[in-house]
């Protein structure tokens, strides 16, 4: 059995993760592709557009076969913390054979790059530590002076290193074969070079968007009213929801959007389950009040970001606005967005070494899978290193206290409650985490 694995977020799912799950089962010969997949948030900072197992269903739908969601504790760390993660849980499975994952290096001269960065990244060698230093010192942020730390310690042009290093998924890239070194693992590398727009890109152009533009389109081609159902706010849709029917899911989405999934996008965005971080500006406002005198003790996984925030909190207003201000010239505006999820979410320095305790591989939670995958269930229940979760309500983790993956499952359910918080709020119903079933096709 040759099973690949992909770690992703899927927000929302478009031809390019199609593309990669197809390309990576055909350059591994996989009979199965297994994706861990973030929850409701992300790592960017923020909700997902869609619900975990909305996502879940157009991964399944656009070629996955299995589904498993990352604890939310990684889903919102750094992009070390995500990847050592995700690496983690497909080793512990036990069946993975092949990783596969997207990067911008487009050659092998570029790739041999990215692996050369991640061995003295794992490494760490002691004058490669003071450049880092000498370099943070002038000002720069984290991902600038490593560049530039790593470029002189490799004696490699500035250039090259800086731009491997400033594509976000040559970054992850680089966590992944890091991860991969320090477990140890057998799982066989697969890069796939990116194809399409640039992962920040905001506008959508030929048949490969990248998310970022996908929900650009989503959030700006017309109006409905807001998922938290305030008479005076309006979130941005397509318009054609309104004025046209079927006209922009099957005119300019369709040609973005696999023909299987774009279903899954019109049921959802026409019933208003579409997120955005503006919708949980009051409930962060309430969570920063809340613990602001414990902020530095409970958060001090970023205690210096802990004070800023205390200081400045006089001045919320929203999500979006508030994250601009705490930023700083060495701090980037997706590490402070990450950080406030953090606090939102209540995933504070026990919640981290509890996942550190768990070998960042907690348990396997199925979100879905396809009826065909029975057989690599069956093997996962029969060979994993961690539990197998289909029915969080029957899970003994909820009632072991004693083991630290417990109160990272209790904190996926809090997540999920929360995240459904203004669409409850706009009176649209959804099933919590305990009666919500499996995407089974």
């Amino acid at each position: 059995m040759k099973v690949v694995g992909i770690v992703a977020e899927y927000n929302p799912f478009h031809n390019g993760h199609a593309f990669q799950i197809e390309e990576a089962k055909r350059l591994t010969g996989a009979d199965y592709a297994v994706c861990v997949m973030s929850g409701n948030f992300v790592q960017r900072g923020g909700p997902a557009i869609f619900d975990k197992f909305t996502r879940a269903h157009m991964a399944l739908l656009g070629g996955a076969d299995l589904v498993l969601e990352m604890p939310a504790a990684a889903a919102v760390s750094s992009a070390e913390v995500f990847a050592e993660c995700g690496v983690s849980i497909l080793d512990a499975l036990e069946v993975v054979t092949h990783i596969s994952f997207g990067c911008e290096a487009s050659d092998e001269k570029e790739q041999a790059l990215l692996c050369e960065l991640a061995e003295l990244f794992v490494l760490e060698p002691d004058a490669y530590k003071k450049m880092l230093q000498a370099e943070l010192k002038k000002g720069l942020s984290f991902p600038q002076a490593r560049a530039k730390a790593a470029s002189e310690y490799l004696k490699k042009n500035v250039s090259p290193a800086v731009s491997v290093l400033s594509q976000p998924n040559n970054i992850l890239a680089i966590e992944y074969l890091k991860a991969l070194r320090r477990e140890h693992s057998a799982i066989e590398p697969v890069l796939i070079p990116r194809r399409g727009d640039d992962y920040h890109c905001t506008s959508v152009f030929g048949r490969f968007p990248s998310a970022t533009a996908l929900r650009s389109l989503i959030f700006s081609s017309g109006q409905i009213s807001s998922s938290a159902g305030s008479a005076s706010e309006e979130t941005v849709f397509p318009s054609a929801i309104e004025d046209s029917g079927h006209g922009f899911f099957h005119g300019q989405l369709a040609s973005f959007v696999p023909a299987d999934v774009l279903n899954i996008y019109e049921k959802t965005l026409s019933c208003g389950h579409a997120a955005k971080s503006a919708d949980y500006s009051q409930i962060l406002h309430f969570a920063l009040l809340s613990c602001r005198d414990e902020m530095t003790d409970r958060f001090s996984q970023e205690t210096e970001l802990a004070r800023r925030i205390g200081r400045l909190l006089e001045d919320y207003t929203d999500f979006d606005s508030f994250a601009q201000l705490v930023k700083t010239k060495n701090r980037t505006l997706t590490s402070v967005s990450r950080y406030l999820t953090q606090i939102l979410l209540g995933i504070d320095t026990e919640s981290l070494d509890a996942l550190r305790r768990c070998g960042h591989a907690p348990y396997a939670r199925v979100l879905g899978f396809k009826k065909h995958a029975a057989p690599l269930l069956a093997k996962i229940k029969e060979a994993g290193r961690i539990p197998l979760i289909t029915a969080v309500k029957d899970s003994p983790l909820l009632t072991d206290v004693s083991v630290p993956a417990s109160s990272l499952l209790k904190t996926d359910i809090y997540a999920s409650d929360l995240y459904h918080i203004p669409f409850a709020n706009a009176g649209k119903k959804y099933l919590n985490d305990y009666r919500h079933p499996l995407i089974y096709l």
